[in-house]
């Protein structure tokens, strides 16, 4: 199982709303997580995420700035925007984040079900 360096450090912004209303928050001071084949991302100080981007009729169920997933979200969120890894890969160090927050596996296996159903949605846009 992989681990975090370091505890979550976030912030509202006073940036607009994400497209799905959804506010943006900076990271404080810069984490890392290293995952169990011993790669470690770092996701730096003054990034900025939406948490995790539920849609809006689960938000009632799981509200994005949670503290059971916000670091595997923002973690998340980092390795989709840098590009460094494939989005597979970002999904499943996803998954492994979730597991070292220690979620109960339903509910790693729904969050991880949920962000590969969005890749598939977002490749079919093209």
């Amino acid at each position: 199982m992989g681990l975090f360096t370091n505890t979550l450090d976030i912030s509202p912004t006073n940036l607009d709303a994400t497209i799905s209303g959804l506010p943006r928050y900076i990271v404080n001071k810069s984490f890392a997580f290293v995952s169990e084949n011993g790669h470690t991302m770092t996701v730096p100080k003054g990034y900025i995420s939406d948490l995790a981007s539920f849609p809006w009729p689960f938000r009632n169920w799981f509200r994005p700035d949670d503290t059971r997933w916000a670091q595997a979200a923002v973690l998340h969120d980092y390795l989709c925007s840098v590009k460094k890894y494939p989005r597979r890969h970002a999904d499943l160090y996803f998954f492994e984040a979730m597991q070292a927050l220690k979620n109960p596996w339903h509910l790693r296996w729904a969050m991880y079900l949920s962000v590969k159903l969005r890749s598939v949605y977002l490749n079919l846009l093209g």
